[in-house]
């Protein structure tokens, strides 16, 4: 059973990682779409999640989008995989 982690501020991706499996996806919005940035401190964080991505909307409202688009997700996506994972959790 897989799980949807969404994590929307980056004090919380430090809490969510121990939770997160192999099968599980992380969805980074709001706050934590900064994420998305290579120089960001934070960024070998993710290197321990095998599937992540971030929600399109919070890239654009950064200026984030045109670099990042390929690992961005619309709002149908985001329906998508919450469809496709038993359950989900956001991570405030």
């Amino acid at each position: 059973m897989s799980t949807l982690h969404i994590v929307s501020s980056l004090e919380q991706l430090s809490v969510a990682l121990p939770f997160i499996s192999n099968d599980d996806h992380l969805l980074l919005i709001q706050q934590a779409a900064y994420l998305a940035l290579a120089t960001h401190p934070k960024k070998t964080l993710l290197e321990k999640v095998n599937s992540y991505s971030f929600l399109d909307t919070d890239l654009v409202s950064r200026g984030l989008i045109q670099r990042y688009d390929s690992m961005a997700i619309s709002m149908a996506d985001l329906v998508e995989l919450t469809a496709r994972h038993s359950k989900s959790i956001h991570w405030g």
